[in-house]
């Protein structure tokens, strides 16, 4: 049969990777396309998987995260949506209808809500799986918030009671990029998203006033461990937990960094995540921290050498900068890696079997700072208060505590057994064998349980 699986993937590398993680597990036994920003080209290609430029790369350097144009913003929700995604939509549809046109069965892969993948499923019917790579962006989960806010003793009355369920009617009612994405629809002959409280009927009748309450997902897939997302994992049994998918570094480690390591063992690792660039104020905590614990230090950043070599570095702390390392070759030689709390790195550092203190500011990475804290691998420091002080009474604590050191060591084991690429690619075969009623159920099963 002429099949295809299309993986469509947008954002930061942290984005790129889970999916690529599948794509190289599907790839030895399907015909897989990936569809990203041309700046992730080299990390496709490498692999052997089949690359297809959805985005220049002016625009994916356009989207760098800043407190001034984050994700947690108003302007940096509808800057991203305008670089990353909206600029990606043209030629993902364009790919997809190609494909469709030449009678090519394919079976879309992608993340988030707003994938540019997700119009052209609709338009032609073709199947979706949509992945999660945290429990924050599992729609309609509202647990997160709740815990989060019960945990750090927001929840007064008037939070929970009025607040809260405030914030979250505005959630539901507005959609920022609306009109940006209805433009689009309009483009390829879709019906519009409707507005307001149109969208929430919609969502019960979907045929209400020939608007669509949205593209049927056929499979959802979370990139976590079930431990990892209690009780979310409860409350949303449609959902597959696969584990956390890691995928095959294919950079070593540069010469500079063994001899650092060779001359200065048990270092601090810190890193602000890939597409951050102001991290002026996690480096002005470095040095401190080092001294107070007489620990050396790594950093790592990809837009952060301007503020590493600010630094007036004291000749008692030694520091290491480097834009991109292997972590997992990396990880388990260090002491503790102090990083944003996104999921990818957060996975990494579990697997490595070292504490983490997460210092989160926006997405998804408060929340995995609190469930690092849940399970007991690590601590988390909001930005704003995170100092040097704070950092090595929670790291001198996990250090010192057999409890936290078991609970270490044994969730690595736990994500070391589990391979979470495979478990998702099992998923994946599985929907596509079983919605394909003329293939031979013996070799769909054996194709299954080889990946």
């Amino acid at each position: 049969m002429n099949r295809k699986i299309v993986m469509v993937a947008f954002g930061s590398l942290g984005d790129i990777y889970p999916l690529l993680a599948i794509a190289e597990r599907l790839a030895k036994h399907c015909n897989v396309a990936f569809l990203a920003n041309e700046y992730f080209k080299d990390h496709i290609v490498g692999r052997g998987i089949e690359f297809h430029s959805i985005g220049l790369i002016e625009h994916q350097l356009a989207a760098r995260e800043s407190e001034d144009s984050s994700g947690e913003t108003k302007q940096g929700r509808k800057h991203r949506f305008e670089n990353i995604i909206g600029k990606s939509f043209e030629r993902t549809f364009e790919y997809i209808e190609r494909q469709h046109t030449n009678g090519v069965d394919i079976t879309v892969i992608t993340h988030g809500n707003l994938s540019p993948a997700t119009l052209a499923c609709e338009k032609f019917n073709i199947p979706l799986i949509v992945t999660y790579y945290a429990t924050s962006q599992i729609p309609h989960n509202g647990y997160d918030m709740d815990m989060y806010n019960e945990f750090h003793g927001r929840h007064s009355w008037l939070s929970k009671r009025i607040l809260g369920p405030l914030e979250k009617l505005h959630r539901l009612f507005s959609f920022e990029v609306e009109s940006e994405l209805n433009e689009y629809r309009k483009q390829y002959g879709l019906a519009p998203i409707p507005s307001g409280f149109r969208r929430v009927i919609a969502k019960v009748f979907p045929k209400f006033l020939g608007c669509r309450s949205g593209v049927k997902v056929n499979l959802h897939i979370a990139l976590l461990p079930a431990w990892f997302s209690d009780p979310v994992n409860r409350y949303f049994p449609h959902i597959e937990f696969a584990g956390f998918p890691f995928v095959t570094e294919l950079q070593e480690n540069p010469p500079e960094l063994q001899e650092f390591l060779e001359r200065h063992s048990n270092p601090i690792v810190f890193t602000p995540g890939t597409a951050v660039e102001d991290i002026q104020h996690l480096c002005r905590e470095i040095i401190p921290i080092c001294r107070k614990l007489g620990s050396p230090a790594i950093l790592v950043s990809k837009h952060g050498r301007a503020a590493f070599e600010a630094l007036k570095i004291p000749f008692d702390v030694p520091i290491q900068f480097i834009e991109h390392v292997n972590f997992e070759e990396l990880l388990p030689k260090v002491r503790c890696l102090v990083h944003h709390g996104g999921i990818g790195t957060t996975a990494q550092a579990i697997r490595a079997g070292i504490p983490q203190i997460i210092r989160p500011r926006m997405y998804d990475q408060p929340i995995n700072g609190l469930r690092v804290m849940m399970c007991g691998l690590g601590g988390s420091i909001p930005a704003q208060e995170f100092n040097a002080d704070m950092f090595a009474n929670i790291l001198l604590h996990i250090e010192s505590s057999n409890i936290h050191q078991e609970r270490i060591r044994h969730f690595s084991d736990d994500v070391k057994r589990h391979n979470g690429a495979a478990a998702c690619a099992k998923f994946i075969m599985n929907f596509i064998e079983n919605k394909d009623s003329t293939n031979d159920a013996a070799s769909a099963n054996f194709a299954a349980h080889q990946l």
